[in-house]
């Protein structure tokens, strides 16, 4: 079941409206870049994929912290300490691997 259903005809050159209330929901703007995907004989559009979405997202978050986050340090310091509850140091784990070789 839709959670809403709202209609529009298609023009002349093949344009549709999307209505007000779908717009404003989805904080569609203008110039925000929309995807078709056919699936059966249903249409689905699409408002964010991939990129645009991370990117977006992570400009809003920049926006909204008070300071920046290194991204990568932190990964590397959570991939660490994860290590170190199981009971492994990550530098030796790769120290061994290359002596191995």
């Amino acid at each position: 079941m839709s959670e809403l259903t709202c209609g529009s005809l298609i023009g002349e050159e093949g344009q549709i409206v999307i209505p007000k209330e779908i717009r404003d929901r989805l904080g569609l703007k203008v110039g925000k870049q929309l995807f078709f995907e056919l699936e059966s004989d249903h249409i689905i559009l699409i408002s964010e994929r991939g990129k645009d979405f991370a990117t977006e997202f992570f400009s809003i978050v920049k926006i909204k912290l008070k300071e920046e986050i290194n991204f990568k340090d932190q990964y590397e310091e959570e991939n660490d300490a994860r290590n170190l509850v199981l009971g492994k140091d990550l530098k030796d784990s790769r120290h061994d691997a290359l002596q191995s070789l």
